[in-house]
């Protein structure tokens, strides 16, 4: 960013020039190419940032970003392109702006101010629009690599069903059975041997 602001301020002074010397032409030429070559560390930025981007994009799941992401990288593919064209036609423009011998200096100064300015305006405008689509395309891989870092909720245990119906007969005491029978040397069989003597 501030780069860019740089090439503002270049690109201001440039408009706000007065009158044209043959003096200038060294000075107006430098400074423009000054004004592209700062562009041309942008985009070269711009283009890293995509690349980065992209190597984000295919190490996660996008899912429900994909649809998004996708139509913004889309439009960047001809708004990168446009902004590399822009910045070339600057740069051949000035070179050949600067090598016309027939046009004395400060018509050519006029000339390069002019170029400088109107491809400033169209480089501008690249710049806003791409770094606008950027930043959405980061947002939506953010949100992706978000949603993949989330962990996975631990599975809950199934909750116990209560029976329902008529609860089986309880087992008899074997005690309370008549005649009954107990095992060998268990008190309650030799008082039930009593009994069955008394009878």
């Amino acid at each position: 960013m501030k780069q860019l602001a740089l090439v503002f301020a270049a690109a201001a002074a440039v408009a706000a020039a007065g009158c044209e010397k043959s003096s200038d032409l060294a000075p107006v030429t430098a400074e423009a190419k000054g004004i592209f070559n700062n562009y041309q560390q942008g985009l070269t930025e711009l283009e890293q940032r995509v690349q980065e981007l992209g190597r984000r994009r295919g190490a996660v799941a996008l899912g429900e970003v994909q649809p998004a992401l996708e139509r913004h990288l889309t439009e960047l593919t001809s708004l990168l392109p446009g902004m590399q064209k822009n910045l070339r036609d600057a740069q051949a423009e000035i070179a050949r702006t600067t090598a016309d011998t027939k046009s004395d200096e400060p018509q050519r100064v006029a000339a390069i101010r002019t170029t400088s300015y109107r491809y400033h305006d169209r480089l501008a405008k690249d710049w806003i629009r791409i770094n606008a689509k950027l930043d959405a395309v980061d947002a939506l891989v953010s949100r992706a690599e978000q949603r993949a870092q989330a962990p996975t909720p631990a599975p809950t245990a199934p909750t116990p069903t209560v029976p329902t119906g008529t609860p089986p007969p309880a087992e008899p005491d074997p005690s309370a059975a008549a005649g009954g029978t107990f095992p060998a040397g268990d008190p309650r069989a030799q008082g039930a041997g009593s009994d069955a003597a008394a009878k």
